[in-house]
């Protein structure tokens, strides 16, 4: 599991850092499963663009710098998506607890010209992942990249004008106000993917190591290459267990590390 929810904590942390205030220029649809918005960030002047990818097999939230040709007609949900928050300005983003979840507080001007706040949320949960708009004062769904029926899933709908029932958690701990004592196994832990679960049962030390580095936004990412030079894994920070037996590439940025291994 590339994207676990640890490598979304350092995505949603690098992201609210760069995004604060940044407007929303352009939304593409150039994929069912993916949106491209192009941002302008007035706190350093740069254009970036960021990419939600849900995937089965890729789902994942980053800034990208790799361009994709876009179909001639939009698909519906990227017109959705430019008429209520295409203009907008990113309040914050955040990830829900330590799941695979990343939300995006968005302040845009309703056709009435009122403020109004929507939220896009972005779920890269495999074949579950999906990305929902929603009115943050009533939670409700305006519309998704997916939309699933009760045909489909009894426990949670995610249809226009639903409310929005965030993905079942479970009773794992969140691991960024994890304290020592508070799990007995790694399994316990949510958003720790296999790599990661198998480099602290090897050095338990480097739980609340790679915590702190991470809440500080010290990120120091790298892809992991087979012996067929075949990237398998990429991670914010160091696995060292990886390291004693592959190729490391490491990068500056997160945004470089995940276009490489995706790309």
């Amino acid at each position: 599991m590339a994207f676990d929810g640890l490598l979304a904590g350092a995505v949603a942390i690098d992201l609210n850092r760069k995004l604060q205030g940044a407007k929303i220029e352009k939304i593409q649809q150039p994929e069912t499963d993916e949106i491209i918005m192009q941002l302008y960030c007035p706190a350093d002047g740069k254009r970036r663009r960021l990419l939600l990818c849900v995937s089965p097999q890729g789902a994942r939230v980053h800034l990208t710098q790799l361009y994709k040709e876009n179909p001639k007609e939009p698909p519906i949900f990227c017109m959705v998506l430019r008429k209520h928050i295409q203009g907008g300005r990113i309040a914050a983003v955040n990830q829900v607890s330590s799941d695979r979840i990343i939300r995006f507080d968005i302040e845009t001007i309703s056709e009435m010209g009122y403020s109004t706040n929507k939220c896009l949320v972005c779920e890269t949960m495999g074949r579950h992942s999906n990305i929902i708009l929603l009115d943050s004062e009533s939670d409700k769904i305006i519309d998704s990249a997916k939309r699933i029926s009760i045909d489909l899933n009894r426990y949670r709908q995610i249809l226009p004008g639903m409310p929005y029932l965030p993905p079942p958690g479970g009773e794992k701990k969140n691991y960024w106000t994890l304290k020592d004592g508070d799990f007995e196994k790694i399994s316990e832990i949510q958003g720790v993917g296999r790599a990661v679960a198998a480099e602290f049962e090897a050095d338990p030390a480097m739980i609340f190591e790679v915590q702190e580095d991470l809440l500080a936004g010290n990120f120091r990412p790298a892809v992991y290459i087979d012996d067929r030079e075949t990237p398998f894994e990429v991670h914010a920070f160091p696995l060292r267990k990886l390291s004693e037996s592959s190729k490391v590439l490491a990068f500056e940025e997160i945004v470089d590390a995940l276009d490489y291994y995706y790309d």
